[in-house]
């Protein structure tokens, strides 16, 4: 009898022990207004949970970085919202290690930075994403990105550089390249110069309930609703109006 008690409490005991050695993570609330001149980085050992009505401002040029997990809990009526504290912000930013971190975002605003959401090889889930006015790219995937992004909406993109820029890429909706594949499920793109969808390198991914309406005025690059470049995605109950091109497959 006594060996089998001896058992049991060296089972209890295990899980008390798997805690210990996960002790170092850190996690970091922000709620009200979050000033942020010279950017921030979600770092890999950290969380960062961001409450509902929060406002994150950005710097010139700067980005809030995620190496780590971040979590922002947006509300229909009290949405998280990122904008500028002068210039253009770059938005955020998932790096490739915040892979398989369990990153989700609900609910966000982003308004009037040179990019809304940039992801390098990383999995969070996007809901209820609205990107106003972003100069280049709304949401821009690279290096096997697989992003599931639900109820998109991206509103203009590209008219405040229009005419300056030297690149062909601004006012882009979605970008997806360099073998990423997105799990997208409706998006409501209008009113952007150059690309609704841009699709690139060896992309894919699979696209549904997708509403471009007008994309027009580039004049670097030949504007189209969706522009697929080596690539294979799949597209299902979507629709394309009023643009100078609606669908360019090279």
């Amino acid at each position: 009898m006594r060996l089998g008690v001896t058992l049991v409490l060296v089972l209890l005991m295990a899980p008390l022990l798997s805690g210990v050695s996960t002790s170092s993570r850190t996690t970091t609330v922000w709620s009200g207004m979050v000033s942020l001149e010279d950017g921030y980085l979600v770092q890999s050992n950290q969380v960062l949970v961001v409450q509902a009505g929060t406002t994150i401002l950005l710097g010139d040029g700067e980005r809030l970085g995620v190496d780590g997990r971040i979590t922002m809990e947006g509300t229909e009526s009290s949405p998280v919202s990122i904008d500028s504290i002068s210039g253009d912000h770059q938005g955020v930013i998932f790096n490739s290690t915040s892979n398989n971190k369990g990153s989700t975002l609900d609910n966000l605003t982003i308004s009037d930075g040179e990019y809304g959401i940039t992801i390098y090889g990383s999995d969070p889930v996007i809901s209820n994403l609205r990107v106003n006015n972003a100069d280049k790219v709304a949401i821009d995937l690279f290096d096997s990105a697989s992003p599931t992004l639900r109820d998109i909406v991206i509103d203009g993109g590209g008219q405040d550089v229009h005419g300056s820029s030297t690149s062909w890429r601004y006012g882009i909706g979605i970008s997806a390249g360099a073998s990423s594949a997105p799990i997208v499920q409706g998006a409501t793109i209008g009113n952007t110069i150059t690309r609704g969808v841009n699709l690139w390198y060896n992309s894919g991914g699979l696209w549904s309930d997708i509403s471009i309406t007008n994309v027009t005025g580039a004049t670097l690059a030949a504007a189209a609703a969706i522009w697929v470049e080596d690539s294979i995605p799949l597209f299902t109950n979507s629709n394309v109006s009023n643009s100078d091109n609606g669908i360019i497959v090279r």
